[in-house]
């Protein structure tokens, strides 16, 4: 019974911040976590999927008022864009 209580009472939070940034923070979870296991497996895809993560990331940061995770997001995506150059230079020249 109490087990139950607790669930429910978690479920409920979940549910309800699920909403508080459009799903933009879930979507964001979802495509970084995505996107990094298809750069581990040496996908180039993944590196979209890592990009958006990061533009949903930053919209969340805005929407939330979190300004380090903002400039924390922006040199994510120049990382992320940085390393699809490098991925792209290094597969022409072989």
């Amino acid at each position: 019974m109490f087990i139950n209580i607790i669930f429910d009472y978690i479920l409920e939070y979940l549910v309800s911040g699920f909403y508080s940034y459009y799903g933009l923070d879930w979507i964001a979870f979802l495509l970084g976590s995505s996107g990094l296991y298809l750069i581990s497996e040496k996908k180039k895809i993944g590196f979209l999927f890592q990009a958006v993560s990061v533009v949903c990331a930053t919209a969340c940061s805005l929407m939330a008022g979190q300004f380090g995770f903002v400039a924390s997001n922006i040199v994510t995506l120049g990382i992320v864009l940085y390393g699809y150059w490098n991925w792209k230079q290094n597969s022409e020249s072989t």
